[in-house]
C-alpha cells in the first residue's frame, strides 16, 4: 500500500514510522505480559491484530486460556484480511483508476 502511494522509493521512508510503530508497542507490552501474563495489558494487546504476534507469543508459555488464543488468530487473520482489502482499495483507486500516486477523493 505505501508503495502505490508514494512517487519514489525514497519518499517510503517517511511512511514507514506508522508501520514499524505497533512493532515497537508490542516490544513494549511484552516485556510486562512475561511478567503478569493473565494481566489486562497482556490479554488487551494479544488481541489487538497488530501487536498480538509478538505479546501472544510471549505469553503462550505461560498457562493461558484456549479461547484467547483462538480469538487472538481469528481477530489476526480478519486484520490481514482487512489491510489486504483495503490496500487493494487505495493500489486500485489511487493507481488504476486516476494515474495518480494518492487517492483524492
Amino acid at each position: 500500500m505505501i508503495g502505490s502511494v508514494v512517487d519514489s522509493e525514497t519518499d517510503t521512508q517517511q511512511f514507514m514510522f506508522p508501520v514499524i510503530l505497533p512493532i515497537i508497542i508490542s516490544i513494549g507490552v511484552g516485556l510486562p505480559a512475561v511478567e503478569s501474563p493473565n494481566g489486562t495489558l497482556a490479554t488487551v494487546f494479544s488481541m489487538i491484530p497488530l501487536t498480538s504476534p509478538v505479546v501472544m507469543m510471549a505469553r503462550l508459555p505461560f498457562d493461558i486460556p484456549v479461547w484467547q488464543i483462538i480469538v487472538s488468530m481469528l481477530l489476526l487473520i480478519l486484520g490481514i484480511i482487512g489491510t489486504a482489502w483495503l490496500a487493494g482499495r487505495v493500489y486500485r483507486i489511487g493507481i488504476l483508476t486516476r494515474g495518480l500516486k494518492f487517492p483524492i477523493s
